[in-house]
């Protein structure tokens, strides 16, 4: 009879399977055959209408397989149901609109199934929600249920397109999600519950190399300012020339005059005008609260400058503030790099400390890979390879110049480098 049922399934004839199956079920509703026979028509059923057209009827169908209660012990079948779900959530996270109800129906399903923890489909169901994550509330409560211990071995690793390109780890971009979810939404507990798991991860994994920004920023959602500035001031060693790490120091910053000298540092860095016209925008109005009005319309106008060229809305704050300098014969200043450069050096020593130029002299020691060491009074300064090609320097011999306060970022430690060098 199993035979003849998957026959049917496999020439289209789902009706006349279903009939059959249904009728061996309700004649001996505890066989396992039974029950595997039925599982799987209702699994071409719900493949039949995977669709947005047709969500409902899907729903309908998994809703009768759970009903079935299918035993944990066929694995194949529970991981075949985990693929065809995460596929139609495919489908939804590609649509124009948003079916945040659907999500939530499916969610209530999909706790009901019986996928495996670390396992393909499982790993697969996050994959597919995560694309989710910036629209669907429920994306916190998902990442809480599918569990932080469920992620196979494989998850931690990167992986490679065809053409070669990396992709982050599965697990990194969970875990870094999850902290945006509670950066924008979290409780002060639920924030305090996860911290552990985020520390825990990143001592086993510290190539994840954003976690700490986003537990900084945890940190300072829950006003642990001091564990704040303790782990930001780490991890700016690291990306110090993202602007972005700035306007978190920025943010973080109630003094205004200190605020102003992190959003400049932030400005001065390389990025796409695009990107950082947030910062450019609380740059402009916190010049004009302290009563740079020149600098701050040069910004206003470039702000509203890129808002307009990409066709943004403009808010009435900055016409009004435009307009309101006008009238005051303000003219704006032609730039404010050397300005903003200036504020950035007092940026970078209030996360790096001392930041001066020193002098130094002694024998360098050159080692294999090009790149030597001088030993001045209690500091080992690094000197590139690149300057000791270009000023002709040889092993052990006197040299002198300057150096400066620098970071290891293989070895994540304080250091100095060379900066300058001469042989005597």
């Amino acid at each position: 009879m199993t035979t003849n049922i998957t026959n049917l399934r496999k020439a289209g004839r789902l009706d006349e399977a279903y009939r059959l199956a249904d009728q061996n079920l309700h004649a001996d509703p505890t066989d396992i055959w039974n029950i595997r026979n039925m599982a799987w028509v209702l699994y071409d059923y719900a493949k039949l209408k995977a669709t947005i057209d047709t969500k409902e009827q899907f729903l309908k169908c998994i809703e009768k397989i759970i009903s079935l209660d299918v035993p944990e012990e066929e694995d194949v079948f529970h991981q075949s149901v985990g693929f065809l779900v995460r596929s139609i959530v495919a489908t939804f996270n590609r649509a124009e609109k948003q079916d945040t109800v659907f999500f939530d129906q499916l969610f209530v399903c999909l706790k009901l199934l019986k996928v495996k923890p670390q396992s393909p489909a499982y790993s697969s169901l996050m994959l597919a929600f995560l694309r989710a994550k910036e629209w669907w509330m429920n994306f916190g409560t998902f990442c809480r249920w599918w569990g932080w211990n469920s992620f196979m071995e494989e998850d931690y690793k990167p992986t490679q397109t065809e053409d070669g390109q990396k992709i982050m780890p599965l697990a990194e971009r969970v875990f870094m999600a999850y902290c945006r979810f509670l950066c924008d939404y979290g409780q002060k507990e639920e924030i305090k519950q996860y911290l552990p798991i985020v520390e825990k991860v990143y001592s086993e994994h510290a190539d994840y190399i954003y976690l700490p920004f986003y537990e900084a920023k945890l940190m300072l959602k829950i006003g642990e300012i001091e564990k704040f500035w303790t782990l930001m001031k780490l991890f700016a060693r690291k990306k110090s020339s993202e602007f972005w790490v700035w306007d978190l120091f920025g943010d973080a910053t109630e003094d205004n005059q200190t605020k102003l000298t992190f959003y400049a540092k932030s400005l001065i860095c390389k990025t796409k005008p695009e990107m950082s016209i947030k910062v450019r925008e609380k740059t402009a109005l916190l010049l004009l609260h302290l009563g740079y009005k020149a600098e701050a319309l040069r910004e206003l106008n470039e702000a509203v400058k890129i808002r307009t060229k990409n066709k943004w809305n403009v808010p009435r704050q900055f016409s009004d503030a435009i307009t309101s300098l006008g009238s005051e014969n303000i003219n704006p200043t032609v730039d404010n790099v050397a300005f903003f450069t200036n504020l950035a050096k007092k940026a970078e020593c209030s996360v790096f400390g001392r930041t001066e130029v020193l002098e130094y002299e002694g024998k360098i020691m050159i080692k294999e890979k090009g790149f030597g060491f001088v030993h001045y009074k209690s500091n080992s300064i690094y000197v590139p390879q690149k300057l000791i090609s270009l000023k002709g320097i040889c092993n052990n011999d006197i040299v002198y110049g300057q150096y400066k306060a620098s970071y290891d970022k293989k070895k994540n430690k304080e250091g100095f480098a060379a900066i300058s060098i001469n042989k005597r």
